[in-house]
């Protein structure tokens, strides 16, 4: 009984990496603790370690490749106002506030600060 249920469920477990849903999950785990092990809000080291933070064997594709990417504009609004933007991660990150105005405040300080690096842009 015990080794069909382990049988029956390591079929599944096979399915499942086999599918396109694990290739998607796979890479979180690398992902989230790259992140914990390098981000740090200190201003003075804020570019140092966001830059840490997303380099990743999986990930890489994400954040690198263009000027424009996610990574190079959030680098360039560092470079802009360490301070500000060391405010701003703290405040996105403090889990005693709810989630959707710490994530409302943080957009609206990013623009801010990209409004001072290119003020007749829009996003």
């Amino acid at each position: 009984m015990k080794v069909e249920r382990i049988r029956h469920f390591a079929a599944l477990f096979e399915t499942y990496l086999n599918s396109p849903r694990a290739e998607i999950s796979l890479h979180l785990p690398d992902v989230v603790s790259n992140w914990q092990a390098h981000f740090d809000t200190d201003p003075l080291s804020l570019l140092e370690s966001y830059d840490k933070s997303l380099k990743s064997r999986f990930s890489n594709a994400l954040w690198e490749g263009s000027y424009h990417s996610a990574k190079s504009v959030m680098k360039l609004l560092i470079e802009k106002d360490k301070y500000f933007m060391s405010d701003s991660f703290r405040d996105l990150m403090d889990e005693s506030k709810e989630p959707v105005l710490r994530i409302r405040r943080f957009g609206e300080h990013c623009e801010e600060v990209f409004q001072s690096i290119a003020p007749n842009q829009k996003n």
